[in-house]
């Protein structure tokens, strides 16, 4: 599917979810073990029924790269998530440390919000999908990514290297 970008400035502050959806939060990987994704959600539509928030991981920057992760995340009414991230665990996806990615957020309800600032994030975009289709980029939601280098553990050398020697000793009792 092809954006059709739009020279419009997308609106700083509060923006419900459902209404501009899908949004998201464009990022540069910098490290290739994906831990969890963040945004800061908040109820701006307490009339209406709280529903999950899907939090997709999406290759690429803006809103038509592949599909490369999702997560839901369930707040129970009455939570107060404004003064903290909710997190979505993407523990095991891998990222190409340098790439660009995208993080959406979409739901069914009309209850959740997030909230953006100014260009707080110079490496990446917000995306705002408006009415007519149209997709507008610039300033960055309040959102985290955490992420870790993928190292192997300490077990796995030793488990290699005792493998190693185990076939020496394999090799070494056959030429004798």
């Amino acid at each position: 599917m092809a954006e059709a970008q739009s020279n419009t400035a997308p609106p700083s502050g509060f923006h419900q979810i459902q209404y501009y959806s899908p949004l998201g939060q464009s990022f540069t990987a910098v490290n290739s073990g994906l831990l969890n994704i963040g945004f800061v959600l908040i109820p701006l539509n307490p009339q209406a029924p709280v529903a999950s928030v899907s939090i997709n991981l999406l290759s690429g920057d803006g809103l038509g790269g592949a599909l490369v992760a999702s997560r839901d995340v369930t707040i129970a009414n009455g939570d107060d998530p404004f003064s903290t991230f909710s997190f979505a665990d993407f523990t095991g996806t891998s990222l190409q440390v340098g790439a660009m990615y995208t993080a959406t957020l979409s739901t069914t309800s009309a209850y959740w919000g997030t909230v953006s600032s100014g260009n707080a994030y110079a490496e990446g975009a917000m995306y705002l999908t408006l009415q007519g289709g149209d997709v507008v980029s610039g300033g960055d939601l309040l959102f985290e990514v955490n992420s870790t280098a993928v190292v192997p553990e300490p077990a796995t050398g030793v488990l290699l290297a005792a493998g190693l020697l185990a076939m020496g000793v394999v090799v070494r009792r056959r030429q004798a």
